[in-house]
């Protein structure tokens, strides 16, 4: 019979925080779209976002 070993303590990994810069809107999209797409709320979010973009590019 096999002895089980002992695991060591489990580090988690830092998520990388970007501070105060603003990153582009695009960009942000991209890397947290899985995050985005289980989130009704914040696709709706960034649909507003979208939205408001297009108006100001159509009225200028």
């Amino acid at each position: 019979m096999g002895v089980k070993k002992e695991k060591g303590r489990k580090r988690f990994r830092k998520r990388k925080t970007y501070g105060n810069q603003i990153l582009p809107l695009e960009l942000l999209i991209e890397k947290n779209k899985r995050e985005i797409i289980n989130s009704a709320e914040l696709m709706e979010e960034i649909y507003m976002k979208i939205d408001e973009k297009h108006t100001q590019c159509v009225t200028k």
